[in-house]
C-alpha cells in the first residue's frame, strides 16, 4: 500500500472540531513501516472536561431521551450510511492505522456497519414492564438511560468497538464521550466525521484522543461521567475500577 499523510486531525467537541487545550499533538505511525501517516489533537484533563461538560449539557436538556426513539434509530442509520459510502477509504485508514490486512479492515468497517444497523433496528423496540397488582393498583417501569457514557477504546478493533458502544448508548438516550487509542486513533475520527455528516446534535456524540494516563484517566474519574464502558488489560481494567470509585 503506497504510503500517504493522511492530515492533522482535531478532537471534536460539542459538535465542534477542537485543537487541544495546549495544542499538542500526539504522532500517528504506521505500524508497517514507521512513516508518519497523521496527527492528532491530544487531548488532557481540560480538553476532556469540555468533552464531558458538553456531554452532560445535551443529557441535562434531554437532547435524545425526549427525541422519538424511531429518530435515535434513523440517526445511526445515517451514521452507518456514511460508513458504507466511505467504506473503502475508511478501510485504507484502518489498515494504516493498525497495521491490519486490508481484507480485515474492510471486515472491520463491515461489522461497525452491522452494529449501528442493529442498535438503529432496537433504538424503538426496548419496553419497559406492565406487572398485575390487582385491581385498583397499576404497576409498571419505563427504562432510563444512565447519562454521561465514557467510552475507553482499545487499538485492536477500534473501528467496530467504537461503533458498537456508540450504537448502542444512542439508542438508548445516552450521550457519550470516546477516548480513542493514543496508538490507533484514526478510527473515532472517522466515527467523529460519520456523526457530523448524520447531524448528530451537538454534545451527544464527543470524540478525544490522548494517552491513557491523562486523557483515559481524567475521563473515567471525571464526576460527570455516569456509564463507563472498557475494553483492555487486566492491570489497566483495575485502574480504570479504582479511579472511577
Amino acid at each position: 500500500m503506497s504510503q500517504q499523510h493522511l492530515g492533522y486531525s482535531r478532537n471534536y467537541i460539542d459538535g465542534n472540531w477542537c485543537d487541544a487545550d495546549d495544542g499538542a499533538r500526539i504522532r500517528v505511525d504506521d505500524p508497517a513501516t514507521g512513516d508518519l501517516i497523521s496527527e492528532v489533537a491530544r487531548a488532557r484533563e481540560a480538553d476532556v472536561d469540555r468533552a464531558v461538560l458538553a456531554a452532560r449539557r445535551a443529557f441535562d436538556a434531554r437532547t435524545l431521551v425526549d427525541m422519538k426513539p424511531s429518530e435515535r434509530g434513523r440517526i445511526l442509520h445515517r451514521i452507518a450510511d456514511f460508513l458504507s459510502a466511505e467504506a473503502a477509504d475508511i478501510a485504507r485508514i484502518v489498515c494504516l492505522d493498525t497495521g491490519k490486512a486490508i481484507s480485515i479492515a474492510a471486515d472491520e468497517v463491515q461489522t461497525a456497519i452491522r452494529y449501528l444497523r442493529y442498535y438503529a433496528g432496537l433504538a424503538d423496540s426496548i419496553e419497559g414492564k406492565s406487572i398485575p397488582r390487582g385491581s385498583g393498583f397499576a404497576n409498571f417501569t419505563v427504562r432510563s438511560p444512565y447519562g454521561v457514557s465514557a467510552q475507553v477504546v482499545p487499538w485492536n478493533f477500534p473501528l467496530e468497538l467504537t461503533a458498537r458502544s456508540l450504537a448502542c448508548a444512542i439508542a438508548t438516550g445516552n450521550t457519550v464521550v470516546i477516548k480513542s487509542p493514543e496508538l490507533a486513533p484514526l478510527s473515532g475520527m472517522v466515527i467523529a466525521r460519520a456523526c457530523e455528516s448524520a447531524e448528530v446534535p451537538a454534545g451527544c456524540v464527543n470524540v478525544v484522543t490522548g494517552y491513557g494516563h491523562d486523557a483515559g484517566s481524567s475521563l473515567v474519574a471525571h464526576p460527570g461521567v455516569d456509564h463507563i464502558v472498557f475494553t483492555g488489560s487486566l492491570p489497566t481494567g483495575r485502574a480504570v475500577l479504582q479511579q472511577a470509585a
